[in-house]
C-alpha cells in the first residue's frame, strides 16, 4: 500500500519544489546563452558584449545563491530554513525514505562545496584574502559540470519523495516557459544585420565558469 505523505512534508516539498523550478530555469537560460558554443558567444559578442557579460556574471550569482539556499542546514543564524535538510526533517516518520534521503544529500553537499565556497567569499561575502590577492582569478574554483550535476542530483532527490508517495515526478531538466526562452532571444539576434566588431577586452570570457 502506497504511504500518505504527510502535510507538513507535502507543503514544504511543494514550495521548495516551486523555488528548485525557477532556478532550473534559470539554469536553462544561462547555458543558452553562455554554453551553446563560440558561435553564440561570438554572436552576443558582437551585438553587445558589455550588457552580456554583465549579464553573465549577475545569472551565475543567481545561480549560485540559489543552489546554496536549496541546500542549507534546515537552521542558519538560528532561523529555520526552506531546504532539503527540512524535507528529510518532515519525513523522519518514514524511516527508509529518511534513510535514502540523508545518503542523497551527503553527496549533494559533496558536490556543492566548492560553489558555496565561492559563494562565501565572492558573492555573499568579499573574503579579504581573495580580494587583495596579488594573482588575479581566473577560475571560479568550480565547473559548469559541477553546477550540472547539482541540479541533477537536486532534482533526483526532491522526485525520490514524489516516488515514494506514489506522486508524479518532475522532468526538471526540461523546463520551460511558455513566453519564450533565451534560445528563442539568440535566434532574434542572428536575424540583425552584421553590428560594429567591438574591442577585444570587451569581449565575454565565453568559458566561465572554468569547465575543468
Amino acid at each position: 500500500m502506497t504511504p500518505t505523505m504527510p502535510d507538513r512534508l507535502k507543503l514544504h516539498l511543494r514550495r521548495l519544489h516551486l523555488e528548485f523550478l525557477v532556478l532550473c530555469t534559470r539554469w536553462i537560460h544561462f547555458r543558452q546563452l553562455f554554453a551553446d558554443g563560440p558561435e553564440t558567444i561570438e554572436l552576443l559578442n558582437r551585438v553587445a558584449p558589455s550588457f552580456f557579460g554583465h549579464l553573465q556574471l549577475v545569472h551565475l550569482d543567481h545561480l549560485v545563491i540559489g543552489l546554496c539556499r536549496i541546500t542549507d542546514r534546515k537552521e542558519v543564524a538560528r532561523k529555520d530554513t526552506l531546504s532539503l535538510e527540512r524535507l528529510i526533517l518532515d519525513a523522519a516518520d518514514h524511516k527508509s525514505l529518511s534513510i535514502e534521503l540523508r545518503s542523497r544529500l551527503k553527496k549533494i553537499t559533496r558536490t556543492v562545496k566548492e560553489i558555496r565556497d565561492h559563494r562565501n567569499q565572492r558573492v555573499a561575502h568579499l573574503d579579504l584574502a581573495a580580494a587583495v590577492s596579488a594573482v588575479p582569478e581566473v577560475s571560479l574554483g568550480f565547473s559548469r559540470q559541477t553546477l550540472s550535476d547539482a541540479f541533477m542530483m537536486i532534482g533526483d532527490f526532491l522526485n525520490q519523495i514524489q516516488l515514494h508517495f506514489g506522486e508524479v515526478q518532475c522532468g526538471y531538466d526540461k523546463t520551460t516557459t511558455q513566453w519564450g526562452d533565451a534560445a528563442n532571444l539568440v535566434s532574434k539576434l542572428r536575424m540583425l544585420p552584421p553590428v560594429h566588431q567591438f574591442r577585444r577586452s570587451a569581449r565575454l570570457a565565453g568559458s566561465s565558469p572554468d569547465a575543468r
